[in-house]
């Protein structure tokens, strides 16, 4: 289930986690037993909300941790079960690791990203310091490389 476009609870046209919480009784009806949902963690959304950037954290736009609590609990009470969908292998460039991992080498995050070296063999800041439209456009262009920075 993708939060943004299943149900909006508040009218700004975005579907939220009350939007989910307000057809629970559909979804029970249904006979479903277990819903998956996409990432609903703080995100800046180059990526569609898999682009974490806090993996404590709701995304504004989808409610809040209390939300998503009320949400849990809904769920058990109508014997559903939620999987949340945990993006483990990469984060958003905005995700305190990433903000530490580029500022040296000597970082603790460092080894928690793959580096290359810039072009040329100087080094440079990835695309990822560039605005996010080019970013995503890069993305689209190069979508192997979306996860490989280089080294500062």
């Amino acid at each position: 289930m993708y939060p943004q476009s299943f149900c909006d609870s508040n009218g700004d046209g975005i579907g939220d986690i009350n939007g989910i919480r307000s057809k629970l009784w559909y979804l029970e009806e249904l006979g479903i037993d277990v819903i998956w949902l996409s990432p609903a963690y703080a995100s800046p959304n180059a990526d569609n909300g898999y682009d974490i950037s806090d993996y404590y954290g709701i995304s504004p736009e989808y409610g809040s941790m209390e939300d998503m609590k009320a949400l849990i609990r809904e769920c058990e009470n109508c014997g559903i079960r939620i999987i949340m969908d945990l993006v483990v292998n990469h984060t958003s460039d905005e995700h305190s690791w990433f903000v530490e991992a580029k500022k040296s080498k000597d970082s603790p995050y460092r080894d928690y990203y793959i580096w290359r070296e810039g072009e040329k063999g100087s080094p440079r800041l990835s695309d990822y310091e560039q605005d996010s439209e080019t970013r995503l456009e890069q993305m689209k262009l190069r979508p192997y490389e979306a996860a490989i920075y280089e080294i500062v």
